[in-house]
């Protein structure tokens, strides 16, 4: 099938199996400590950075009353980034619980865990982030590593275990009634004065206590993720899609799933249709009525519809998500076909890896040399010439693209050189031009089962940094 171009909701899930508690009780959801945005902003608009993604008209597709933390505004952000209270970090959310994400900090021996939809705030997948670790009273533990160190006698003890040291610096400041104090012993990092003195703080807190783990929550989106513009899935009525995801008998819903699940009983979702994602980590997402319009009759036919064993990939992007939505909004970009088609499941993992896949571009084709090609002898004057070696690939007999080769020589009793060698495509790939900035964009080739998606045009992948037996490389 063509694909035909257009002009995960907050769930509830366990943890993934590792044995582990927390330390004291999980912060409550809502609270955000002084001098971090409002935990009740009220504006219709997601902010990124200064990057404001508001759109005039959005319904707010949520139940009344509900609403995500604020996000730290730009002086906020930088002062708490220069103090070392709060840290930049890659966003990653775990793919078999959407409600667990973890950030790595340089310097930390382990993630620090972002356990929540409401302390996620609105991030997705490969969102660079600023996060807010928690308090020690609120990093939880895991259980088997402790029992481990335990019973290795490595566990420390009294004053030197970290996490009994804060709890009593905490009961001495809170007997003297010093809130200050109270804060200082269980966010020593606070006090480093700067990001460097901050994480080497909180590594020497983990390495003390390996089986501890920090958590913290997100304060402010810095750099959205390129996830957001290729979500790829298929869409469902909001009831189908919602009810598909409730959660288990015994545990309890989160607070945007709870919101959701009013909002959908009250009618707030009807002319809605909701995209729900081929990969697991990313939200689902609500199309609102005026986007709804906007497509194709066949889509929003088969949309509406229930029961149908066989659907249509789409690809969507993110073009926001309001404060008092327990979703995001998008927009379908691209019709990828049905599901079940091998061309239209290709088309949808290529979309949601955001593979450029479309041919070159004229300029591109520009910068490739004529053929036919041989090199010039100045060229040849600069190489050592190989070509009276016995040159041989690895590579199995259906490749086209044999860009690196072997050679082998003995040099005496038990001694052997071995060559490796390498096309060199940096003579075709001239710094700043069309092709250099294609390749830049595209990365890599990729390899699929019925197919190669090229990062260079063949003429020079398949042809001049190919070797060709017989012809001079």
């Amino acid at each position: 099938a063509t694909p035909h171009t257009y002009g995960n909701s907050p769930g509830n899930g366990r943890g993934n199996g590792m044995r582990q508690q927390r330390h004291g009780k999980w912060p409550p959801t809502s609270s955000t400590p002084p001098g971090y945005g409002s935990s009740s902003s009220t504006s219709s608009s997601s902010r990124f950075g200064d990057q404001q993604l508001s759109r005039s008209g959005s319904s707010s597709s949520g139940r009344r009353g509900f609403s995500w933390p604020g996000y730290m505004d730009r002086q906020q952000l930088q002062q708490a980034m220069k103090r070392g209270q709060v840290f930049r970090a890659k966003f990653r959310v775990n793919a078999a619980n959407r409600t667990e994400a973890f950030c790595s900090l340089e310097g930390l021996p382990s993630d620090m865990t972002i356990r929540g939809d409401v302390n996620h705030n609105r991030a997705v997948e490969g969102d660079e982030v600023a996060v807010l670790a928690f308090k020690l009273s609120d990093w939880f533990t895991v259980y088997k590593e402790r029992d481990r160190l335990q019973e290795q006698g490595m566990l420390p003890e009294g004053d030197a275990d970290p996490i009994s040291l804060a709890d009593k610096l905490s009961q001495m400041a809170l007997a003297a009634a010093d809130d200050a104090g109270v804060t200082v012993a269980q966010s020593p990092w606070h006090m480093a004065g700067s990001p460097a003195e901050a994480l080497e703080k909180l590594g020497e807190i983990l390495r003390a206590r390996p089986d501890m783990r920090a958590t913290g929550k997100v304060v402010s989106i810095i750099e959205p993720s390129s996830c957001r513009e290729a979500i790829v899935g298929v869409l469902l009525p909001p009831a189908t899609a919602m009810n598909a995801t409730a959660a288990p008998a015994g545990c309890q819903p989160t607070p945007a799933a709870t919101a959701a699940a009013a909002a959908l009983a009250s009618g707030a979702y009807a002319g809605h249709l909701m995209l729900v994602p081929l990969d697991p980590r990313l939200p689902k997402s609500l199309l609102t009525p005026d986007v709804v319009a906007g497509l194709p009759e066949n889509l929003r036919t088969e949309a509406a519809a229930t029961g149908l064993t066989t659907r249509t990939f789409v690809a969507a992007r993110i073009i926001d998500w309001p404060s008092t939505s327990p979703f995001p909004l998008v927009e379908v970009r691209q019709s990828l076909g049905p599901t079940g088609d091998i061309d239209a499941g290709t088309a949808a993992i290529l979309a949601g890896e955001g593979v450029r896949d479309e041919d070159f571009g004229l300029e591109v084709y520009a910068c490739l040399p004529r053929v036919p090609w041989s090199i010039s002898p100045c060229e040849a004057a600069t190489r050592a010439d190989f070509s009276s070696w016995r040159i041989f690939s690895i590579d199995p007999i259906t490749a086209r693209d044999l860009d690196d080769a072997l050679s082998i020589q003995p040099l005496g009793p038990g001694r052997w050189r071995m060559g490796v060698h390498i096309a060199d495509v940096a003579s075709f790939v001239k710094p700043g031009t069309a092709l250099d900035e294609e390749a830049q964009l595209r990365g890599t080739s990729v390899y699929l089962v019925q197919k190669v998606i090229p990062m260079l045009p063949r003429l020079l992948c398949e042809q001049l940094c190919s070797l060709q037996p017989g012809d001079p490389r």
